[in-house]
């Protein structure tokens, strides 16, 4: 009985390899054919994780929430940078001196400002009904 020329073929594409007449040969044949796998399927993993972490895709697709994310860790930033929060910043600084009654004031009425500015933002920001634009299909990821 013939054997089916089915059997032996490969995909188009890949190069056709010799049979192996030793074990040694086998062997070497497959951990060939394995790196070259690995190497192929680590390629298309770094693109994928590159395109994950495009910021500019997370901006066009969630922008308020980039923004968000941005001043958040902007915050978190300036706080680690500034070294105000360990002890090992504050053993050769003296007190600061407390502030005027007048300074008090002034720092109470810039709070209320504040406070009073980000619920007016919030409102107009409400009332226009600004949402984040669902997903650009056209756009591949």
């Amino acid at each position: 009985m013939k054997k089916s020329s089915n059997a032996n073929h490969k995909p188009s594409g890949t190069t056709p390899l010799k049979e192996p007449r030793t074990e040694g040969e086998f062997l070497h044949r497959e951990a060939r054919i394995a790196r070259r796998a690995l190497t192929e399927t680590l390629g298309d993993f770094a693109r994928s994780v590159g395109h994950l972490a495009d910021p500019r895709l997370w901006v066009r697709t969630y922008p308020w929430k980039s923004l968000g994310a941005a001043a958040l860790a902007g915050f978190f930033a300036s706080g680690s940078l500034s070294g105000q929060n360990g002890e090992g910043s504050r053993k050769n600084q003296r007190p600061a001196p407390s502030p005027s009654p007048l300074m008090m004031l002034f720092m109470a009425g810039i709070d209320v400002l504040k406070g009073a500015g980000t619920t007016y933002l919030l409102q107009k920001i409400k009332s226009q009904g600004l949402k984040e634009k669902p997903p650009d299909p056209s756009v591949k990821h």
